[in-house]
């Protein structure tokens, strides 16, 4: 066990040094060699652990882990997800709904061990006479996990669905989650999104049509005009795709309803962390009167 937590703590450091030898515009494999290598070769072999020789034993679940998890941070994270559950569903002989291999794919995670004891459950649901797996099999078996359910709480405020993101909000309130995680997690991102996404179709008249179109019309802006939109976490460039997520229900709102919610979102979080009001009602509320303004029907108080 502590050769394996060793070994996974080297592959973690490894990673970091990578990153920062990016941003020092050396490259990952000088720095990894002049930090890492150099001290745990076969030559030396500090602690007992030599990088030279070390071999992925993917018998042992955490080398498998490790191998297998699929990277969150990119902007195709899902499609990739989808594409490893399709592949695991058909050695299986099943074969999803679109509407139910997006749900799997949110609902399950990006883990592949989780997905595959996931789809085993359908297997035997399902039996022999039936291989296809619709959303209400979907439903039915595969539990929502926290991240799910926060990221399925921002998609149904994006709707206009408040019953549906109430019912979320209640799930993770149950669930031990705290109101201020669920605001800062999901509800803030969301808004904020939706705010940014008609702001720059408005502004900079990007097309929502088409990802790279929306990209490319950023892209074209002048740096200034470009410094206050957030950045990809390796800070490579604006992190556009949870932007354009937003756009297509960002036309469902015109700008000074956007804005409105702005400073309502920022008057509930902070009622959240300075007040004792409930906190269940404070999120309800300020969902509603999300879902109120989608179509434009907000009016001043």
């Amino acid at each position: 066990m502590v050769v394996l937590v060793a070994r996974v703590a080297v592959l973690l450091v490894g990673a970091a040094v990578a990153e920062a030898a990016v941003a020092a515009d050396a490259t990952p494999q000088k720095s990894f060699k002049t930090y890492c290598v150099d001290c745990h070769d076969d030559a030396t072999a500090t602690a007992g652990l030599s990088l030279e020789s070390l071999a992925p034993d993917y018998d042992n679940p955490a080398w498998v882990r490790i191998h297998d998890r699929i990277d969150t941070n990119r902007d195709d994270w899902q499609d990739q997800v989808a594409s490893l559950v399709s592949g695991m569903a058909r050695q299986l002989g099943l074969q999803f709904d679109d509407d139910a291999l997006e749900l799997f794919v949110m609902l399950a995670g990006e883990q592949s061990q989780q997905i595959r004891s996931e789809l085993e459950k359908l297997d035997l649901f399902l039996g022999l006479q039936r291989r296809k797996v619709t959303t209400a099999d979907v439903h039915q078996l595969v539990p929502l996990s926290r991240e799910a359910a926060v990221f399925e709480t921002g998609r149904a405020i994006q709707r206009g669905d408040a019953a549906h993101a109430i019912q979320l909000v209640d799930h993770l309130l149950e669930a031990d989650e705290s109101a201020i995680g669920i605001m800062r997690a999901s509800i803030i991102n969301t808004v904020r999104n939706l705010f940014l996404a008609r702001l720059i179709m408005d502004e900079f008249k990007a097309p929502a049509t088409s990802y790279n179109a929306f990209t490319g019309a950023l892209n074209r802006l002048p740096e200034m005009d470009r410094a206050w939109l957030p950045r990809k976490k390796d800070g490579s460039g604006v992190n556009v795709y949870p932007i354009f997520l937003a756009a297509e229900h960002a036309k469902h709102f015109d700008l000074d309803s956007l804005r409105h919610i702005m400073e309502a979102t920022l008057k509930a979080d902070q009622s959240l962390v300075t007040t004792g009001l409930d906190h269940r009602l404070i999120l309800h509320r300020l969902i509603v009167e999300i879902s109120a303004a989608r179509k434009g029907t907000h009016k001043s108080r």
